[in-house]
């Protein structure tokens, strides 16, 4: 396990396009992607060549996310589909801890 701030982990990876961030056209190239399966979809490609991926796809019906598509660098393919999107809800800080289990490796900050 690699242990490193959330920004850093973060910026010019599929996670960074759901973040929020309004510098996204610093770490990506985004691109319309035209319409298909009844959603609007928008390509974004990683500036950095170090990011694991080659592009993400993202699919909206009106102004929410309804699918996520990742192609990495393996010629791997994975789809998302979105569903029962809350925004902005608050979650306690102990959802986001996490314990390694025995015998991982901790390597970083």
């Amino acid at each position: 396990m690699t242990v490193r701030k959330a920004g850093q982990a973060i910026s010019s990876s599929p996670a960074a396009l759901l973040a929020g961030s309004n510098e996204l056209e610093k770490d990506f190239v985004l691109e319309e992607a035209g319409e298909a399966e009844g959603m609007n979809w928008v390509e974004a490609t990683p500036r950095a060549g170090d990011s694991g991926f080659e592009k993400v796809r993202l699919g909206f019906s009106g102004k929410d996310l309804k699918a996520m598509e990742l192609h990495d660098s393996f010629g791997q393919r994975t789809l998302i589909r979105f569903s029962g999107l809350e925004r902005n809800i608050a979650l306690p800080p102990a959802t986001f801890r996490f314990t390694p289990p025995a015998g991982v490796d901790v390597v970083g900050e």
